[in-house]
């Protein structure tokens, strides 16, 4: 019911609600081509590319550190179990 009273609504008064959209339109066009919304733009995609460069230099460090650990790391032999049985 509340649905219809809005569908209503919104019909009658159709001229209003495309002249409210393509204002906003125009101004979300002028914020998006602003050249402060590009500059953060470039900061961010920058700012995550350090990041993603960061992370990859980091995850080779700890993979040669554990080569290095495993390396060192002298691995035994397993001795075989043998049974002794006294008659």
């Amino acid at each position: 019911m509340v649905y219809r009273k809005l569908l209503w609504t919104a019909i009658k008064h159709r001229e209003l609600i495309f002249f409210a959209g393509s204002v906003a339109a125009v101004v979300g066009k002028e914020i998006l081509e602003s050249d402060e919304v590009k500059e953060a733009a470039s900061n961010a995609v920058a700012n995550a590319k350090i990041i993603g460069h960061d992370a990859e230099a980091k995850f080779t460090e700890i993979m040669d550190d554990v080569e290095k650990q495993f390396l060192d790391v002298e691995i035994e032999e397993p001795q075989p179990k043998v049974k002794v049985n006294i008659d």
